[in-house]
């Protein structure tokens, strides 16, 4: 099993998208961890994000989070399957981290 966590935020450009189509976007995503049979930990965790535009301008946007484990043999799919989330809902990017979960005890 790999650990992964998916971040997507809401803006298009510089503008947040509308409501609507923010539900749906993470909804889509949602659909794409439940599809490849991961183990959700964290599911539709809403925060804030900023990034650098290419003016040099800073842009703040509200963000999605979600965090689980999920067959390694499955992150190819989910990497394609994002990758039409992207183009769907007009994003620069959606990030996907890929790891190794380590318990730490006490």
């Amino acid at each position: 099993m790999k650990s992964v966590v998916i971040s997507a935020g809401r803006n298009i450009g510089p503008h947040p998208m509308p409501a609507d189509r923010w539900e749906q976007l993470r909804a889509a995503v949602a659909r794409i961890l439940e599809s490849s049979n991961a183990e959700i930990w964290t599911r539709d965790a809403i925060g804030f994000g900023q990034w650098v535009g290419d003016d040099g301008t800073l842009i703040r946007e509200e963000s999605v989070t979600y965090a689980g484990a999920v067959h390694e043999r499955a992150l190819e799919k989910i990497q394609r399957d994002l990758q039409e989330v992207v183009k769907q809902f007009e994003q620069d990017a959606i990030a996907l981290i890929v790891g190794e979960s380590l318990l730490v005890r006490g």
